[in-house]
């Protein structure tokens, strides 16, 4: 019983960071709202939900605009 109980903390906590990991992700794209605004060649990849790999902020965010919103970042870095 004893045992159940560690688990089901350990459960809850991995659960709680997780979250709280996701909640850092939110990516801000104000910037790029513009229409008018080009991306540039700098290499910093965002990996998206979908599997691909973007490789800046602009060009993960000008996705998300592609896809009203449906994409979210999984993690930075190559996917």
């Amino acid at each position: 019983m004893e045992a159940m109980g560690i688990l089901l903390l350990l459960s809850l906590a991995l659960f709680s960071f997780s979250g709280i990991y996701r909640c850092l992700l939110q990516i801000d794209c104000s910037q790029f709202k513009d229409s008018g605004t080009y991306c540039t060649r700098e290499s910093n990849p965002h990996c998206g939900d979908d599997g691909k790999t973007y490789g800046n902020l602009c060009t993960f965010c000008k996705a998300i605009e592609r896809t009203r919103g449906k994409l979210r970042l999984h993690h930075m870095g190559k996917c």
